[in-house]
């Protein structure tokens, strides 16, 4: 079927107020002989996409997949889809890959063929990391798994190559790191591939979340918020900044004192209490997955960096299997909800939802 024949919907979301107003719209793609066509199979939503609204501007995640719509915007979350057609040279029919790819039940787009997959090229994306422009041939590994590996590999999607790259960083620096937010999934596994490598980590989570954290299995020690005061004292530490609070920081550097190496922030699960304001702290770093992509492939290559990703991608869904409840629903309208739930703060650390389009 002609791409401009097929019955496209998308959820789209008001720019204004992208976490209450929302709508799913008919779409049609282009009639582009050179566009790659394809089909959304499934995408995981969690909390990281709230990311992606907050910081949309400075992330250009609106640019991923624009709306034509003035006002509307499409949060991009991460999944696999199945090419339906493509210019030669680019991607074969039928091959599925992975990557950042709209909640659509189909999408268009041009790319050009990369050793990995496919790399978009288009307007605006040109512009974006390609960490955001790039979809990766499935790897063979999942042709051996089951349907709920799969699904616990889509979960992780937005995971792995941020868990990978920063416990890269971090197991160079010591061995010992605090993490809050530590319920989430980006937390989580961060802390797997550190301690599976032999570097202590703490956890940070709310009193509510205690229980599920300390049964992910990857923490040392695992406080609440508000007993930072009781940490132990030991070496220098590295603060993993996942929650974006600058009270749990303080409490931080009031309880480790010169021991508290360094902080390394990296985006948040809420919006920044901190000031853009105050004074530049040398010990203090700013983490982007994307970024430090793009060093780590000038230096050791992109073929590298991916071998390192799969690793971790397998390491990973072997750890959350066996604990991972994901609920697998149908449609953009489960999609549309489950998003409401999460940006109302209703979301479980021990499982996650998988939309099949």
């Amino acid at each position: 079927m002609p791409s401009d024949k097929l019955s496209v919907s998308v959820l789209e979301a008001d720019r204004a107020d992208a976490f209450e107003h929302t709508r799913i719209v008919s779409d049609r793609l282009p009639d582009d002989p050179d566009a790659l066509v394809l089909e959304v199979l499934r995408f995981s939503l969690a909390t990281n996409n709230l990311g992606y609204v907050m910081l949309g501007d400075v992330l250009r995640s609106w640019d991923a997949y624009p709306s034509p719509s003035p006002g509307w915007g499409r949060v991009p979350v991460w999944g696999a889809a199945r090419v339906l057609a493509a210019p030669r040279g680019v991607a074969d029919v039928g091959t599925v890959v992975t990557g950042y790819l709209p909640m659509a039940t189909h999408t268009a787009l041009r790319a050009a063929a990369v050793p990995e997959g496919v790399l978009a090229v288009d307007q605006p994306r040109a512009a974006m990391l390609p960490i955001y422009r790039r979809l990766t041939t499935a790897p063979p590994v999942l042709a051996q798994w089951d349907e709920h590996q799969i699904d616990v590999d889509t979960v992780l999607l937005a995971v792995f190559p941020f868990a990978t790259l920063l416990a890269r960083d971090l197991q160079q620096q010591t061995d010992r790191v605090v993490v809050s937010s530590a319920s989430s999934r980006s937390a989580a596994a961060l802390a797997r591939l550190l301690s599976g490598a032999g570097t202590a980590v703490t956890g940070l989570t709310s009193a509510r979340h205690r229980a599920a954290v300390e049964s992910f299995g990857v923490y040392e020690n695992v406080l609440t918020y508000d007993d930072i005061a009781a940490l132990p004292i030991g070496g220098d530490v590295v603060y993993a900044d996942l929650a974006g609070s600058a009270e749990v920081g303080a409490a931080l550097g009031t309880r480790l004192g010169s021991r508290l190496a360094a902080t390394v922030v990296v985006g948040g699960t809420h919006l920044r209490s901190w000031s853009a304001g105050a004074p530049q702290d040398p010990t203090v770093s700013v983490f982007n997955t994307g970024d430090r992509e793009q060093e780590l492939a000038a230096e050791l290559g992109q073929e590298a960096v991916e071998q390192l990703y799969l690793a971790a991608r397998i390491d990973l869904n072997g750890w959350a299997r066996p604990w991972l409840q994901v609920r697998t629903l149908s449609g953009l309208e489960a999609a549309d909800a489950t998003w409401r739930d999460i940006a109302a703060g209703r979301s479980d650390p021990l499982s996650a939802v998988v939309i099949r389009p």
